[in-house]
């Protein structure tokens, strides 16, 4: 087996198994070795710098991913760099070492971390000490993650996904709600959730039994329809964000063949982002919006070269190469005008996966340990 579908192996097996939430205190296995800092979900501080008549908070980044030691002896290990130290999570089941750390979440009073082992045994740290949801993963939409998976308010936390009898739906805490198919589908894949206020927002597709999705969206358990495209061959919803009570849902259309048309719903009206470049093969990931603007991640199923980036509105920011590596894209984050970008940089010739995050574009490479040389940052938040 050749390096490059190895890479897409790991990439999958670290996609296609899991659950991952966070929030926290750290009291794990640390190991002082990563430079640069990682990615953020949330506001709070945690360092200050004073000046004589001002202080200024400084909010430190957390990223949360796995390493491991190569693709021939695959055991991901759940990881969270904060600033200049890499944590390895506890082990997230009985086969050690083995799992993913996805979204992390800070309350005033903790930190949960969404995760899931290679088993698809899917749950999450809670102040470091993982509690498990049992046979239940994250669905993520090809190669990147769409999310967040969870949301937390006061004593709730909500995961979603999809248990191993393939029914999707929540957890409120530890209490299962499926979720109702459109008219005329058969299963749901719920693959985001955001809370506001007393509301729950859930992004996803249903499917019919041609096994054809049907972009749609759950508010407190009442599913609605997204509009496609009357061309479309194929369409599917993923990443949530509300924004001053507007629904904001990202997308995609395939057109014809491997052509991808990328964009979003706005409530229901259909917004297409035009790359003006190669529009083969390419999906959207996280969507945010931050001071009247609207961030959409877009990363490559097949990792095709140069091809990940967001977009700031219509105006497209691709992510450069480095030293012939090819950048890929996890998921994106906006604090204030601050844009950052989890995912790693991969060799040209698909022998290792260098973890890391862009802020505003720019790198941020967060080193792994000799013993675990390959990795991928999945998320970044800010405390």
């Amino acid at each position: 087996m050749n390096n490059s579908i190895r890479f897409k192996i790991a990439l999958e097996r670290s996609i296609f198994s899991a659950i991952a939430i966070i929030i926290f205190p750290l009291s794990f296995v640390s190991c002082d070795m990563i430079t640069g800092v990682m990615n953020p979900h949330s506001t709070t501080t945690t360092s200050t710098t004073t000046t004589t008549s001002t202080t200024t908070t400084i909010p430190i980044v957390h990223a949360t991913g796995a390493v491991w030691h190569d693709f021939d002896d695959y055991s991901p290990k759940p990881s969270m760099w904060t600033e200049s130290s890499l944590s390895l999570l506890p082990p997230p089941s009985s086969i050690p070492g083995y799992g993913w750390a996805f979204d992390t979440h800070f309350s005033s009073s903790e930190t949960i971390i969404v995760g899931f082992n290679t088993v698809n045994n899917g749950g999450y740290w809670q102040d470091g000490v993982w509690v498990s949801l049992g046979d239940f993963s994250v669905i993520p939409n090809g190669g990147s993650l769409n999310g967040p998976y969870c949301a937390v308010a006061a004593s709730e936390i909500y995961f979603v996904g999809r248990k191993g009898t393939g029914e999707g739906g929540y957890f409120r805490n530890a209490a299962w709600h499926s979720l109702p198919t459109l008219p005329g589908t058969i299963s749901v894949s719920p693959l985001g959730v955001v809370l506001v206020g007393s509301d729950l927002y859930i992004s996803g597709n249903c499917f019919d039994e041609r096994g054809m999705k049907h972009p749609c969206y759950w508010k407190n358990d009442s599913v609605h329809r997204l509009p496609v495209l009357a061309d479309a061959k194929e369409s599917s919803a993923g990443s949530i964000f509300i924004a001053d009570g507007i629904i904001y849902s990202a997308g995609w259309h395939r057109i014809e063949g491997e052509i991808i048309e990328v964009g979003y719903w706005k409530n229901n009206t259909w917004i297409k982002m035009d790359r003006q470049t190669n529009q083969v093969d390419f999906e959207t990931s996280s969507i945010a919006v931050s001071r009247g603007k609207v961030y959409l991640g877009i990363s490559s199923q097949s990792l095709v070269s140069g091809g990940c980036g967001y977009f700031e509105d219509s105006f497209w920011n691709p992510l450069s190469m480095n030293d012939g590596k090819i950048p890929h894209l996890m998921s994106l984050s906006v604090f204030g005008s601050d844009v950052y970008v989890a995912g790693c940089y991969i060799s040209d010739d698909f022998a290792s996966a260098l973890p890391g995050y862009w802020k505003n574009r720019e790198w941020h490479e967060a080193v792994c340990p000799e013993e675990y040389p390959f990795g991928i940052v999945c998320s970044v938040s800010l405390k």
